[in-house]
């Protein structure tokens, strides 16, 4: 599980890799509800990773120790929760619930559909067709952690389907260690079990919260009720394109910038490493201006972290910009003096002529994603650079139904997948996806309506890939419908 803004190749972490910042430097992970394994998103931090990874899947877990090449992460058949700490007095358990529904998403068009063709998530999908076997031993994070010599934990990944809060309150003892996660990776509920009062999302942040941890991300999942199924998101029985929200994925992490109080633990810890390990974080979640305000603050305290150059990380960590400035006080300065440079662009050209059945191309216009490079008037996002390949225009367009073709060519096969959204004001109005199944050239269409409601809305496309495959964006058409 990781969030729609991670970035899987980090430019700036595989820089940091080559300039020798992560040769004594290790980043750890605990991931709870580990069905499928550890997500490649942290194959980049190499020989820098270790992982123990969670699931109570007995053969999912043998499979995943027999495939697993690295020593560095393993996997424990177990069921994590809050172990011997009981819940707090806030939970109340009903077990005499009468009649309905006890979940918001037994009611989804999901359940539906895998009551209709006898999907089972768990044997077919998480556990992958072998037998089902469930491990018989129950443990918290803390009772692991007393028995096991993992050393530091930097991060915690949970994704448990419903019981997220009893993992947290089974890891209170290492939410309070003196050194303890920088960064939590959680699925939250927004709609309670009938049975189960007190343990949804609310509860959850409360709880994060109280051990000071903020909240820097969060991806909403929505599902639509079985009475009258939409779109789903992917290609699964799960989240939709719309209806009620049902769950999100969320991203809590300490902040030493907004708290002082967590700027002196970590200064008292007197391991420069921390903060290190907190800026290729910050980065690799696509947080490179909270990357650049811990650098900052560290430098005004007189914090040096040895072997690395602050000066070139805050210049690699200036985006792509209209001031056309590489350096980071530059950038800040140019951003001083006309800050209105960085509202999103209305290209008259492109909104002037715009008229109903007439068709304009934005190839021009759009914008590589994190890893891609252009070629000439095209995107290219090599084999291995999986998210965003291109972003972009920010052109406002007038009310009407249009609809927008991506051109792209790809190596991709075997099923691997393309996905392209409309956004307006940062608001997701349109998704579509296309399944691939040999390497070639593809059309993408997806249609969207602009509303009249005040001014014109800013508009991007943003396509993205599967990191196994290669793509090349060729052209991007806005045809006019009305």
């Amino acid at each position: 599980m990781t969030l729609s803004a991670f970035r899987h190749s980090s430019t700036f972490l595989n820089e940091c890799k080559k300039r020798g910042v992560l040769e004594n430097l290790d980043v750890s992970l605990l991931d709870v509800g580990c069905s499928g394994g550890i997500d490649s998103f942290w194959d980049q931090f190499g020989a820098s990773f270790r992982a123990v990874g969670f699931d109570p899947l007995v053969s999912e877990v043998d499979r995943l120790n027999a495939d697993e090449k690295n020593r560095n992460i393993r996997y424990v058949a177990a069921w994590v929760g809050n172990g011997s700490r009981p819940l707090p007095s806030s939970v109340r358990i009903d077990t005499e619930v009468k009649g309905g529904a006890t979940s918001a998403f037994a009611l989804s068009s999901a359940q539906r559909a895998s009551e209709k063709t006898g999907l089972s998530f768990t044997a077919d999908v998480f556990n992958r067709g072998a037998e089902l076997r469930f491990a018989d031993q129950r443990l918290s994070l803390d009772d692991w952690l007393a028995l096991n010599d993992f050393g530091r934990v930097d991060v915690v990944k949970c994704d448990v389907d419903g019981f997220d809060f009893e993992v947290f309150v089974g890891a209170q003892n290492l939410l309070s260690a003196p050194i303890r996660p920088l960064a939590l990776i959680t699925e939250a509920q927004l709609q309670e079990m009938r049975d189960r009062r007190g343990t949804v999302w609310g509860d959850l942040d409360g709880l994060l919260r109280g051990h000071g941890y903020r909240l820097f991300d969060v991806d909403v999942h929505r599902y639509t009720r079985g009475a009258l199924p939409g779109q789903f998101a992917i290609p699964l029985f799960a989240q939709t394109v719309g209806g009620p929200v049902l769950s999100c994925d969320a991203l809590y992490m300490l902040d030493p910038v907004m708290d002082p109080e967590v700027m002196d633990e970590l200064v008292q810890l007197d391991d420069p490493t921390v903060f290190l390990r907190l800026i290729l974080l910050y980065e690799a979640f696509g947080l490179s201006d909270c990357a650049a305000a811990l650098i900052v603050a560290l430098r005004e305290k007189g914090v040096y972290l040895a072997g690395f150059d602050e000066t070139w990380a805050l210049n690699a960590l200036v985006p792509p910009n209209p001031y056309n400035k590489n350096e980071y006080y530059d950038y800040l300065k140019a951003f001083d003096d006309n800050p209105r440079q960085l509202f999103p662009k209305n290209s008259s050209s492109t909104a002037e002529g715009f008229e109903p059945e007439t068709t304009v191309d934005w190839t021009s216009s759009m914008l590589p994603g994190e890893g891609a490079r252009r070629d000439g008037l095209e995107i290219v996002s090599e084999r291995g650079v999986g998210g965003h390949v291109c972003f972009g225009p920010y052109h406002c367009l007038q009310a009407g139904r249009y609809v927008a073709r991506l051109q792209v060519k790809t190596d991709a096969s075997l099923g691997r997948k393309l996905s392209l959204e409309v956004v307006a004001n940062e608001k997701v109005v349109s998704r579509s996806s296309k399944i691939l199944w040999i390497p070639g050239s593809y059309w993408l269409e997806i249609p969207f309506s602009i509303e009249a409601s005040g001014a014109s809305p800013s508009i991007q496309l943003r396509l993205s890939a599967d990191r196994k495959a290669k793509q090349r964006l060729l052209r991007v058409l806005v045809r006019r419908e009305s």
